[in-house]
């Protein structure tokens, strides 16, 4: 068959044939396709009839295989990626699968370097191989949800001097500074707050320079983040007992859409300022170690945990926390960034604009998971299979069991996507 139909793309296959490697999944759609599963990614229980949401992709040695892991981008889209290491044959990238992805020197703008961060676009090269290339040009979008007088962010991923610095808005919109709008020198891979100052008739945008507004936050809009430095249990009694705990616990200041992981057995807090939504694994149990002396209405105390707390907590000292890789993935109507991603749970942001548009934007629930919608901002409707429609605003949480299948989102909004 013709691998280039579904290479670097997922697909929705069934399982055909169990075997001692894995399972074999085939496509209603193509005929031709039979693709392994390996067995470390087959559900127990699984049997011939099944359905897979999968990722097509080549194994080490050049053979289509499938994985439900979900890479950063597919087939022709942008994503910001991590260089894992850089040999005779160009630089290779984390792209969230086992087998690393090529960027080869030829696709390179600029020379890369180990633990730099590159926008590429995956696309199929001559050997029918994906490789990532840096000329993004062709592969940004001019859908964008923006208007005049937003503020966006963006990644300058081209300069020419005859036209000005090319962007990436959200890494994944097409957008120029123009010459005489380049107030500061500039250097590809910068990453630049601006204002939109024009959105052309083709949707590419025009930005202007100027530090995007702050929202302003309370002088105390900080995290507590684990310790600055190793500390035992008997440090943090006594630390507890002469009231010197808060000089050993570590402060982290917070900016709006900032996203923290914070593990089990992490002390942490949550400063006065504050807005958040907290995701975390099915369970609610907090040990409370320190309560900042205060006290209600009654003048009591609340009660601490001390003993519990110090039998789970991670002691030792932290790096201050990194905002996380933040990756794009466009589609029609939408566009959704990994905000977060662990064995438990999976973070996404998720951006709709389908206003003055002919087709909406689709979202799928499969079978290993439900997926709950918080939205952010904005307003509109979801339409299920069943033309059924259900309205929602800033603020509601909707929730979405596994297996309900296709659902068609409508409106401009912002929505945090929750799923296992």
């Amino acid at each position: 068959m013709n691998e280039s139909k579904v290479l670097g793309k997922f697909a929705r296959l069934y399982v055909s044939k169990i075997t001692k490697f894995g399972v074999m999944l085939r496509s209603f759609e193509e005929k031709d396709l039979e693709v392994l599963l390996p067995n470390n990614q087959v559900k127990k229980g699984t049997e011939k009839g099944d359905f897979y949401e999968v990722f097509l992709y080549k194994d080490s040695e050049d053979r289509l295989i499938a994985t439900t892991q979900r890479p950063y981008l597919s087939l022709g889209e942008t994503a910001v990626l991590e260089v894992k290491d850089v040999t005779g044959l160009g630089a290779f990238l984390d792209w969230g699968l086992a087998k690393d992805l090529l960027l080869p020197f030829k696709e390179q703008t600029k020379k890369v370097h180990l633990g730099e961060r590159v926008l590429v676009a995956l696309y199929i090269d001559k050997s029918s191989r994906l490789c990532a290339t840096m000329k993004v040009y062709d592969y940004l979008s001019c859908d964008s949800p923006y208007q005049k007088g937003d503020h966006v962010e963006g990644l300058i991923y081209e300069i020419l001097d005859s036209f000005g610095a090319f962007v990436a808005v959200d890494n994944q919109y097409s957008a120029l500074i123009p010459h005489n709008e380049m107030t500061r020198e500039l250097h590809i891979g910068d990453v630049v707050k601006a204002r939109i100052k024009e959105v052309t008739e083709e949707g590419k945008l025009t930005l202007s320079l100027q530090e995007k507004t702050k929202v302003q936050m309370g002088k105390d809009a900080e995290l507590i983040y684990g310790f600055y430095s190793d500390m035992d249990s008997v440090a943090v009694r006594q630390s507890l007992a002469n009231g010197t705990i808060e000089k050993y616990l570590q402060k982290v200041k917070v900016q709006q859409d900032d996203v923290f992981y914070i593990p089990a057995g992490t002390v942490h807090g949550i400063g006065a300022g504050n807005l958040i939504v907290e995701v975390q694994e099915s369970s609610n149990l907090t040990y409370r170690l320190y309560d900042y002396d205060r006290v209600d209405k009654a003048g009591q105390k609340r009660e601490l945990h001390l003993e519990k707390a110090l039998a789970v907590a991670d002691l030792k000292g932290k790096a201050a926390p990194r905002q996380p890789l933040r990756v794009l993935r466009y589609t029609p109507g939408s566009a959704t960034e990994f905000l977060c991603r662990c064995k438990y749970f999976q973070v996404e942001r998720l951006l709709l604009n389908t206003e003055g548009k002919s087709k909406l934007a689709e979202l799928y629930t499969g079978s290993s998971s439900f997926q709950a919608l918080l939205c952010l901002d904005g307003e509109g409707y979801i339409l299920t299979e069943d033309k059924e429609k259900l309205a929602y605003s800033k603020g509601n949480c909707i929730f979405i069991p596994a297996n309900t299948g296709k659902l068609q989102l409508c409106g401009r909004s912002q929505f945090l996507k929750i799923s296992c």
